[in-house]
């Protein structure tokens, strides 16, 4: 379940992930140039889960069984692209939005995005990113209401992944 509050969109769950619009200042995007870089420097960090070739134009992305994306209790505010970028990816995979929302970041970004999995017979299932129960999928639902597309929550730099809890 979720409510709708103006700037604010959040579930009902002990860990709620809310998105904090701040429409006061305008779009502020982010660029090609900040993207490739932000995504660059996860290169060393994230596991192996992100890789940028340069030289070859190409995003790899892995689903893993423990991601190293992790959108659970919080308290975090998320407002860099690869992390909302990594949430967005979560919350579409196995829609119909998926293939449309990756085709329109290889486009701006000029990569070829490379999704493969992992084999991992440890994990029930291989992810981009953990996600608490009550707010997987509903990313959709959130950017509808505030009236900005996917492309907008990942790009604009004025939009906050908020993830807490009430047991802090």
């Amino acid at each position: 379940m979720y409510k709708i509050r103006k700037n604010v969109f959040e579930t009902n769950s002990s860990s709620s992930h809310s998105i904090s619009l701040n429409v006061l200042n305008g779009e502020d995007l982010y660029t090609k140039d900040e993207i490739i870089n932000e995504l660059e420097s996860y290169n060393d960090d994230s596991d192996g889960q992100i890789y940028l070739d340069r030289d070859n134009f190409t995003l790899t992305i892995k689903k893993v069984g423990s991601p190293y994306f992790d959108y659970g209790w919080g308290y975090e505010a998320y407002n860099d692209f690869t992390n909302k970028f990594m949430y967005a990816l979560e919350n579409l995979d196995g829609g119909c939005d998926f293939d449309r929302f990756i085709n329109y970041m290889e486009d701006f970004l000029g990569y070829k995005i490379n999704i493969t999995s992992e084999r991992n017979h440890n994990a029930r299932y291989n992810q981009f990113a953990t996600i608490d129960h009550q707010s997987a999928n509903e990313l959709v639902s959130y950017c509808s209401g505030a009236d900005i597309s996917i492309i907008d929550f990942c790009l604009n730099k004025e939009v906050v992944l908020l993830v807490d809890n009430d047991n802090r």
